[in-house]
């Protein structure tokens, strides 16, 4: 099945296969790593919540104080590979194994791709679903979340 609209490029939906890409965040520098520490991204899940800086996914803040107390480190995110692409999304890289693709979207000329997902990391079937607007890098071949909401499927 193909979905197929106007001013979309049509995508395989068959595929539900969310795997680790071969981009791993340690190797970015230079003009992608510093684009990639400037954007922000919107969250809802739960809660609306946001902006957030990509820059404290990537970067957490460690404290000044080495007494105190700090739990673990937060994990950070990772690449994952959905259809072909190259995807940063704002989620631990435990909650990989989690997530299923339901469809996505690339607008006209590829330089975004919206994602209908869902993790089942956490929560009843009914607070499963996840949507995600990506864009690409503008150094790079890879899309960078920046909007991470809830979704709730109409069927």
């Amino acid at each position: 099945m193909r979905i197929v609209g106007a001013g979309h490029h049509a995508l395989d939906t068959m595929s539900s296969v969310v795997s680790p890409a071969r981009l791993h965040l340690a190797e970015l520098r230079g003009p992608e790593r510093a684009w990639l520490l400037e954007q922000r991204y919107d969250r809802s899940v739960g809660k609306h919540e946001g902006p957030f800086a990509w820059r404290d996914l990537v970067e957490p803040k460690v404290p000044d104080d080495p007494a105190a107390s700090v739990g673990p480190r937060p994990a950070t995110p990772e690449f994952i590979a959905l259809d072909g692409r190259e995807v940063l999304l704002p989620v631990e890289r435990d909650h990989h194994a989690n997530l299923t693709r339901l469809r996505a979207v690339a607008d006209e000329d590829g330089r975004c791709l919206t994602l209908f997902l869902t993790d089942a990391t956490d929560g009843d079937e009914a607070s499963r679903g996840r949507l995600a607007f990506c864009e690409q890098a503008p150094e790079g071949g890879w899309f960078l979340c920046t909007v991470w909401h809830e979704w709730h499927p109409a069927r």
